[in-house]
């Protein structure tokens, strides 16, 4: 049996979340914690932050001279106070391994020939490209890309 028990904002970490308690019957409490994720700032509106905020100028005055957030401006204050700089981080995890480009040839030649498998089309974009790929990362990528593999149809012998 499945009870909602409410729904509340926590403010925690610098960002507001939204807590969705529910009570399982046999389980327990579970926890969804929804934290909006937002757009980052460019290099020159936060080096304008930072300016601002050198010149004495408090974090409502300046979330609203420049119209964002005055959530938005204290983190990246603090942010610059922390690192003593206004670059963006690098983005987590591993680089793609196929380019746009690679992706679109697969593309083609899975839509080419239907009836072509995972390992044969990284056999020919090894050959092409130059760099191995695996059968698993081509099922990734046409996974991505909206194309799923499918069986033909039995049909009984004539």
């Amino acid at each position: 049996m499945l009870v909602l028990q409410g729904l509340r904002c926590e403010w925690g970490a610098g960002v507001l979340n939204l807590v969705l308690s529910l009570s399982l019957s046999h389980i327990g409490h579970w926890k969804f914690i929804l934290a909006p994720h937002g757009k980052e700032l460019s290099e020159d509106l936060k080096k304008r932050i930072v300016a601002l905020h050198k010149d004495d100028l408090g974090y409502k005055k300046i979330a609203k001279t420049l119209k964002l957030s005055c959530s938005m401006v204290a983190k990246t204050i603090q942010r610059f106070n922390r690192t003593c700089s206004t670059q963006n981080r690098p983005c987590h995890g591993q680089p793609k391994k196929l380019s746009a480009r690679a992706q679109r040839h697969i593309q083609r030649l899975s839509l080419g020939n239907r009836h072509m498998n995972a390992a044969s089309i990284a056999a020919e974009v090894e050959g092409v490209g130059g760099q191995p790929v695996s059968a698993q990362t081509i099922c990734h990528t046409l996974h991505q890309i909206g194309l799923h593999g499918c069986r033909p149809r039995r049909k009984s012998l004539l």
